[in-house]
């Protein structure tokens, strides 16, 4: 037996090391293989921490093509293609085992603009991709952290202008900027006008808190503190490293930012190994444009935290769960704002265990993971201490049984969505698992194929099983013109929708006004809408009216 068990076990962790292939083909939006398009396959962690994957091929002249990773691997993982002239696509793969994917291109379209001010050339790299609508093609959201293949980088010129030429037809591009670090969520358009934020600096030293000694080679992040959730920029983190003298120089955009939020050394020296900042809370001043500031940061050792994840039914340790920590009570005790990405992510050990290196202060520590919930486990560390944490107790989101059928009750294969922006088609029996968080209802919204019939429902937690039935909905046409009355070609218009109990609008489809500027949709006849439409940087909102009142609407862009 215990040989048995010795060759049983010598199979699995042969199998875990074997490398992994992802091949497959890559089709133009006429169906035809793509020849020689490029293909890249990027894996990270959506957290931000732990191994990245990123690798780049060709397809061969019949659009096949293959790439090979050296183990398995659990992390999201997305298949992207180009071809010029032809668009982009990308499919979600697997890495755990060979995986086989076809990805079709998107119909091109130009997203063109002007960034102001313009002076001196800038990076501009397309960092996510997602439909419009909830139920508009592609229904999978593209998103990248730390990497983007070149196909999607450009630069701006002289007079600040970029162009991306083959990004999908009715898509929201987020489009980021490397100086200022800044991202905006943009239309795939032509004539946008960007307006970066001015900006500021962010100046000083860092010493030793023990004997106010300077430190060297370490890098430093600050994070913006947005008080604004809706604003159209989102400035991104900046970091930068003290130099022999232990002093540092950022330029950042104008608004609110935490000073420090933590920092590790570039070099392996223990000179500036493994510092973080002393203590909570800090002033968080608001830069305005021009403005240098000039802060002394005081750095201690960090104080270790150290732990287990576990099941919260079975008590088992649950492996490969991230723990992160957040700073508390910080906001009560001072009234001062947090940056929402104040937060570390511990490292993970084997067998559920984690171990977190915290500055002095007040933590709550719960699992990170999407779909995991977990109580709040409360630490205190001071002075470089050393603790045990409460073990956290775990578990999956509850999950939802969702059934499409048609008006007479049968199955059928159709787009199941909720009002966070999750859509996904059904298998060919009409089903999909839906995970549905603790405490707050979610409404689920399904189409068929065609968009043409609708269903929605409450779903609670407590459900097991949803039966969502289609119903044909109500048809919402109209014309986009311009002040003097003349159709406009090319406008965006997209159609959002309202239920009673819901807080915030949802977009369900999108598409461009043809030659006579006119529109049409079908709708849930159960909704309030509103209809949006924008070409360039004119846009115009309808009024909230429900669907069967909607019959020919006339948008008039200024």
């Amino acid at each position: 037996m215990i040989v048995l068990a010795v060759a049983m076990l010598s199979q699995i962790f042969a199998l875990a090391n074997e490398p992994v292939k992802i091949s497959g083909k890559v089709l133009r939006p006429d169906g035809k293989p793509a020849d020689f398009a490029s293909v890249t396959l990027v894996a990270e962690q959506p957290l931000g921490v732990g191994e990245t994957i990123f690798l780049e091929t060709l397809c061969d002249d019949k659009g096949q093509f293959q790439l090979q990773i050296p183990h398995p691997s659990d992390l999201p993982a997305f298949v992207i293609a180009y071809k010029k002239g032809f668009g982009v696509g990308w499919a979600e793969v697997s890495l755990k085992s060979h995986s086989v994917c076809t990805v079709k291109l998107n119909r091109p379209a130009v997203l063109a603009g002007t960034v102001k001010p313009s002076f001196g050339r800038k990076v501009v790299s397309i960092k996510g991709l997602r439909p419009i609508g909830l139920f508009d093609a592609p229904l999978i959201p593209l998103r990248f952290r730390s990497v983007a293949p070149e196909f999607l980088r450009t630069q701006t010129s002289d007079e600040g202008r970029f162009v991306f030429s083959d990004l999908p037809e009715g898509c929201v591009a987020v489009v980021e900027f490397n100086e200022p670090p800044c991202q905006f969520e943009v239309p795939v358009a032509e004539g946008l006008e960007i307006e970066l934020p001015p900006t500021s600096v962010i100046k000083g030293q860092v010493l030793k808190r023990s004997d106010k000694k300077p430190l060297p080679n370490i890098e430093i992040v600050f994070l913006p503190v947005n008080l604004e959730p809706k604003i159209t920029v989102r400035p991104l983190s900046v970091r930068t490293v003290t130099d022999d003298n232990g002093q540092f120089r950022a330029a950042v955009p104008v608004g609110r930012w935490e000073w420090v939020v933590w920092f590790s050394a570039k070099s392996n020296g223990d000179e500036g190994a493994g510092w973080v900042i002393s203590s909570f809370p800090r002033k968080v001043p608001i830069l305005s444009a021009g403005e240098t500031v000039n802060i002394t940061i005081e750095a201690q050792r960090p104080n270790i935290v150290r732990g287990w994840v576990a099941d919260a039914q079975t008590r088992f340790p649950l492996p490969r769960l991230f723990v992160e920590a957040r700073i508390a009570a910080w906001k009560f005790l001072c009234g001062v704002p947090i940056a929402p990405e104040f937060f570390t992510i511990a490292e993970q050990l084997p067998e559920g265990a984690y171990e977190l290196r915290l500055p002095d202060g007040f933590w709550v520590l719960k699992v990170a993971d999407e779909g995991w919930q977990s109580e709040g486990v409360f630490v205190e560390v001071f002075g470089g201490s050393v603790i045990e944490a409460p073990t956290i107790f775990a578990c999956p989101f509850p999950t939802v049984r969702v059934s499409v059928t048609d008006e007479e009750g049968r199955p059928i294969k159709g787009i199941v969505a909720d009002e966070t922006g999750k859509a996904v088609e059904t298998d060919e029996e009409g089903f999909a698992v839906w995970q549905i968080p603790p405490n707050r209802p979610a409404r689920l919204i399904a189409a068929s194929l065609d968009r043409k019939s609708w269903a929605t429902k409450v779903v609670t937690a407590e459900q097991e099983e949803v039966r969502l039935r289609l119903q044909a909905g109500t048809k919402v046409k109209g014309v986009v013109v311009n002040p003097s009355g003349q159709p406009i070609e090319g406008a965006l218009v997209s159609v959002w929708a309202i239920w009673d109990e819901m807080a915030e609008m949802v977009c369900l489809l999108s598409q461009k006004t043809g030659g006579d500027g006119q529109f049409e949709f079908t709708v849930p006849s159960d909704a309030k809408l509103q209809l949006r439409a924008q070409k360039g940087n004119m846009q115009l909102l309808s009024q909230i009216l429900p669907a069967p009142s909607l019959d020919f609407v006339k948008l008039v862009l200024r």
